[in-house]
């Protein structure tokens, strides 16, 4: 008769093999997990990027008007998903991180 403290010996036991196993693999994940946890950039840092030297050629290079730039910097609006898709083309954000800004 199995005991059911065997059964939980066995299942850790297991479990610390699969990891000594997969060890590389465990330390990539944790270190992405910790990436996704961490606070990504502002809209505001986001926009900073865009190299352009007013707000007004910022406005034009992305496609949108000033006062759109402006709603977006203050955190009044969230991007358009075309808007973040110029964005990350011009910025190299992942359009993921600029709708979450």
């Amino acid at each position: 008769m199995v005991m059911e403290s065997d059964l939980v010996k066995a299942r850790y036991l297991a479990d610390r093999l699969v990891m000594k196993a997969a060890g590389t693999d465990l330390s990539r994940m944790a270190k992405q997990l910790r990436r996704l946890l961490e606070p990504g950039p502002t809209m505001d840092e986001i926009l900073a990027t865009v190299a352009a030297n007013d707000v007004k050629a910022r406005a034009k290079l992305i496609g949108i008007s000033r006062q759109a730039y402006y709603n977006l910097q203050a955190g009044k609006a969230k991007p358009t998903l075309a808007t973040a898709q110029r964005l990350s083309e011009l910025t190299g954000v992942p359009v993921e991180v600029i709708r979450a800004a």
